[in-house]
């Protein structure tokens, strides 16, 4: 809507383009585009551009559809559509003419290119001035997955990872197309429009994922609720695409293999992603620098990959004891005030030396009202802040796009200068909050774990699959206790590894990827665990 029109252009300045509502298609396209030609000797038409030029190459074929009427009074002229490069130049295809009427028709054609161009261009433009409406403007090379536009390549890659289901959330008319590839997938269609769907959305930082504090009870979720639960889930913020990113969402999976009650399915979006694009925001599947360009693997399809092709049959009851290792980050103060409501009368932090400063902080903020109904924030860390509002103080925390309340409290009456004092306490992962000597609040952050696992049987091949995370960044020596069983000390090993901060790219698309080796764990089952890993142990049962 408005004056804008992504992807299209006059051909020249004989032409004017623009949204009409006029005798819209069908309830569900309420605008077309209105194309009128005027008579000033120079040839005009609209220009369907794409996004960023449309990739054609010689030989190939490209499947044309749309629709197309002019008005009751108007003349038709006959409209003459081909692929051409940039402005009207060379033509990329042969011409293909219709003769609109008043009424809306569908046209079909198949296009041959007849040279190859990375910004080509698809044209409208009638033999002589007259007034026509597009609509539902369609183009697509013939060489795609069955009839969907969609590049085989990728509908392969996003098949290597076992999808069980699709969420769907675009616009009806694509309806069909989504639920025909998910026939060809094996998956089952699922509408966002459902009202049985209940969907958890996970867009944060690798901390939220770590902690797993804030993900549902699933005694708390009823059975109709739990056979429809989705938790979408993907890693965001500046650490997005990364291999840190990949091993909290490994963090995520194992919980939700742990606790198969939580969720009846995860989904990841987007499934992919654009080289250099600083406004992407979420961890993609899979990169491609553009609509022609290979397609590369990214941390999450290699992660999502490693749990889906080595899914036992039943899941083991297991334990993990490990250390735990704080989670506050060190106090970054500010302030800001909505409408200048608040003035900040002074604020300080002080702190201990060395690395207790990480974990063991003070702040204090004295704050005067200017206005009724004021409302200001004081941040505590970069994702801690203390919100003052409607007589109410409220802690929360933000990861991402998930913005979590921790504590809500009172403030006590004003006094005759209406300063509000805070003192805000964090020793290791406990926050105090004061209002003048009142505690109004005390949180507990919950210690995020340096080791998380889960383990499942293999009938088939009498194998025990373990599944194990370690999310420090130094190595970790874990020991295994299998009861019940006796397996084999050699072991297959299949391990996701490297520093947090590397990503894939598109010089180096596969320089983190699963390996996998054979390794003798000995009598006792002691097994390393890189910094910063994901790691898939087989170990055989013997007998």
């Amino acid at each position: 809507m408005g004056d804008s029109l992504p992807g299209w252009e006059a051909l020249s300045a004989a032409t004017y383009i623009a949204l009409s509502s006029s005798r819209p298609l069908d309830n569900d396209n309420l605008y077309s585009l209105m194309v009128s030609v005027g008579d000033y000797g120079i040839r005009g038409g609209a220009v369907a551009n794409g996004y960023g030029g449309i990739s054609v190459k010689n030989g190939e074929r490209y499947r044309l559809s749309f629709f197309i009427r002019t008005t009751f009074t108007e003349t038709p002229s006959r409209v003459s559509i081909a692929l051409e490069e940039p402005g009207g130049g060379r033509a990329l295809s042969a011409s293909f003419e219709v003769m609109p009427s008043f009424l809306w028709t569908q046209y079909t054609h198949t296009f041959v290119a007849t040279g190859d161009a990375s910004n080509a261009s698809l044209v409208f433009s009638p033999a002589e001035a007259s007034v026509f409406f597009l609509d539902k403007v369609s183009l697509l090379p013939e060489n795609t997955s069955n009839s969907y536009g969609m590049r085989p390549e990728i509908m392969a890659m996003i098949d290597s990872i076992s999808p069980t289901f699709l969420l769907y959330k675009g616009s009806k008319d694509k309806l069909s197309v989504y639920s025909s590839l998910c026939q060809d997938l094996n998956m089952e269609f699922i509408s966002a429009s459902d009202p049985l769907i209940m969907e958890r959305n996970y867009f944060a930082d690798e901390k939220f994922f770590i902690s797993g504090r804030y993900f549902p009870s699933s005694d708390s979720i009823s059975e109709t609720q739990r056979r429809f639960a989705v938790g979408l889930s993907a890693t965001c913020g500046e650490r997005t695409g990364d291999l840190g990113a990949a091993v909290a969402e490994a963090c995520l999976l194992i919980r939700a293999e742990n606790d198969p009650r939580l969720f009846s399915g995860i989904a990841f979006i987007p499934v992919t992603g654009v080289f250099g694009d600083s406004a992407r925001k979420f961890s993609p599947l899979l990169y491609s620098t553009g609509r022609t360009s290979p397609v590369l693997p990214a941390h999450s399809w290699h992660l999502l990959k490693m749990f889906a092709k080595n899914r036992g049959d039943a899941l083991l009851s297991s334990s993990v004891n490990t250390y735990l290792r704080p989670q506050v980050e060190e106090a970054q103060p500010g302030f800001e005030s909505a409408d200048d409501s608040f003035d900040l009368i002074g604020m300080a932090l002080s702190k201990s030396d060395g690395i207790d400063s990480l974990f063991n902080y003070e702040i204090s903020a004295s704050l005067r009202q200017m206005k009724k109904n004021p409302s200001a924030r004081i941040q505590i860390t970069p994702s801690v802040f203390l919100s003052v509002e409607e007589g109410k103080s409220i802690v929360c925390r933000k990861s991402g796009f998930v913005c979590d309340t921790l504590s809500v409290a009172d403030i006590p009456n004003l006094n005759e200068e209406h300063v509000l004092s805070f003192r805000l306490m964090n020793n290791c992962d406990t926050l105090q909050c004061y209002f003048r000597d009142t505690l109004l609040h005390r949180i507990i952050f919950p210690p995020l774990p340096a080791v998380l696992a889960s383990a499942s049987f293999d009938k088939k091949g009498n194998i025990i699959l373990i599944k194990v995370v370690n999310t420090a960044i130094h190595d970790e020596i874990i020991q295994i206790d299998i009861r019940g069983a006796s397996v084999s000390s050699r072991v297959s090993m299949i391990q996701f590894k490297d520093l947090p901060s590397i990503a894939n790219s598109q010089e180096e698309a596969v320089h983190v990827s699963p390996v996998e080796s054979y390794q003798d764990l000995g009598h006792a089952l002691r097994c390393k665990l890189p910094p910063n890993s994901v790691t898939v142990l087989k170990l055989q049962i013997k007998g």
